[in-house]
């Protein structure tokens, strides 16, 4: 069977998975703009990070059961539309058959790490917490948002297509989905938050940001105006992101916009403060230009952009990938972005969780530290059904 990359997803609150392959994966250059045709994009999270098209070579649509309810092929090979057809057939089946047990010998996850590694992981992370606050403290940065990762190892072969569809029943209105392209990259995850959206020349993002743990765990029920007990460290950490976007319209040439919020949501088990913004009217380039404007907010590297973003390369020790970038489908002028959270990359026979914290002047390590633990338990809470 040759080599296809692809990519399944479902948006939020829809029940529709959709599934696009190809052999030709396209590797934009930073900054370009969207491709004007259908198919997957993505892109990391520094302008040197890794950025992937995968054009709609040939397409699926299936029903949460599994079920087909569109196949599409546009190339003009006969050839490679049969062995397009092939694959996805072993998609589908893969889909479909996703949520049996796996056979014994399959897949093995190691044990997760023992008490004096996670230790050591959180000496690191803390030290890393402290030198973000002197910062701030210090007048050189307003807020940053230094990252982490955490290795599990597994044997066997991972099973993708049964992490996807775990994903997308545990979050019902989270973004899912899974990335495939052979001998580069593999990826899946379940973030809560919009990046930009464009449909029918309305443009849409979010400010979301600040976390607390949740009391059960349905997913965004939203509360307008939030809960009295944000502290003003959340608050103004919020504030600052819904601050960047708005600057980021004016200087895309979009200074009419509506805003919304802040109001406070749930995603899975945490609580997010979260405010709307939303334009229309926007060109082509202004489209781009906002898109490249927002990435990245400062929800995952902080404010200034430039100066916490020099922070994050000089302290973080830490190859972000994919994380923190964005992720999407795009289909002739219309495309929903990503911010990329919640995900896991799997790499060789390690899987790599990633989780980040937004600090200000007032963050005390601990507690950032524990933040970045209940954001991979998006992640752990699949892989401990798999």
């Amino acid at each position: 069977m040759p080599d296809f990359a692809f990519a399944a997803w479902r948006l939020p609150g829809r029940e529709e998975i959709s599934v696009s392959v190809c052999k030709n994966v396209v590797e934009p250059a930073p900054g370009s703009a969207l491709p004007d045709s259908s198919g997957f994009f993505a892109a990391g999270f520094a302008d040197n990070s890794a950025r992937y098209w995968l054009p709609a070579e040939a397409g699926l649509q299936l029903n949460d059961a599994g079920q087909v309810l569109n196949r599409t092929y546009t190339a003009d090979s006969p050839a490679y539309n049969s062995e397009a057809e092939s694959f996805l057939d072993l998609l589908q089946a893969s889909f479909h058959d996703a949520l049996q047990t796996i056979p014994a010998g399959i897949f093995q996850l190691s044990q997760l790490p023992d008490a004096a590694e996670a230790e050591l992981a959180g000496m690191h992370y803390r030290a890393l917490v402290e030198k973000g606050v002197e910062s701030i403290k210090a007048g050189r940065l307003r807020k940053v948002v230094p990252a982490r990762k955490r290795s599990i190892s597994f044997s066997g072969a991972f099973p993708l297509m049964r992490y996807f569809r775990l994903a997308c029943r545990l979050y019902p209105n989270a973004f899912v989905y899974a990335l495939h392209i052979p001998g580069k990259a593999t990826w899946a995850g379940a973030t809560p938050e919009t990046l930009l959206s464009g449909k029918d020349g309305k443009l849409q993002t979010m400010a979301l940001a600040a976390t607390r743990r949740a009391k059960s765990d349905y997913f965004y029920k939203e509360k307008l105006p939030p809960a009295p007990d944000w502290t003003g460290k959340e608050l103004e950490e919020q504030e600052l992101v819904s601050e960047y976007i708005r600057d980021s319209f004016k200087h895309a040439g979009l200074p009419h916009f509506t805003e919304t919020g802040p109001a406070e949501v749930q995603a899975g088990s945490l609580r997010h403060l979260r405010s709307r913004f939303e334009t229309t009217g926007a060109t082509d380039a202004q489209k781009t230009n906002l898109l490249n404007l927002l990435h990245p907010t400062s929800a995952v590297g902080g404010s200034p952009r430039q100066a916490a973003l020099e922070f994050l390369e000089k302290n973080e020790d830490l190859d972000r990938g994919l994380y923190a970038g964005y992720i999407g489908p795009a289909d002739v002028g219309n495309f929903s972005m990503f911010v990329n959270l919640r995900c896991i990359q799997v790499k060789g026979n390690e899987i790599l969780l990633y989780a980040g914290a937004g600090l200000t002047g007032d963050s005390v390590p601990e507690q950032e530290y524990l933040e970045t633990k209940a954001k991979m338990q998006t992640s752990v809470a699949v892989l401990k059904l798999l």
